[in-house]
């Protein structure tokens, strides 16, 4: 039986899609857990900050962003989820 190439890298572009999609969906139910989204809607923060206003591991809060799949531009004057990650 021959493999329609077509198919199979729609197939996979799918596959690989809902995977992306999973794995953030992890990362924005932590992040609401754990009270991050809400401290963030108060003001901008560093790792460190937002550790401090979640008492949560301020090495955790700095991987935590890298999960998140919705980021504003850079252009935007307020701090995010990637500005926090690289600080």
């Amino acid at each position: 039986m021959a493999i329609d190439n077509d198919k199979l890298q729609e197939f996979l572009g799918r596959f690989v899609g809902d995977l992306g999609a999973t794995v953030a969906a992890a990362s924005v139910v932590i992040g609401h857990n754990l009270g991050l989204y809400k401290a963030l809607a108060d003001a901008p923060a560093s790792a460190g900050e937002l550790a401090s206003r979640t008492g949560t591991s301020p090495r955790a809060r700095g991987m935590w962003p890298s999960g998140c799949a919705a980021r504003r531009p850079a252009a935007t004057s307020s701090t995010t989820p990637h500005q926090i990650a690289t600080q």
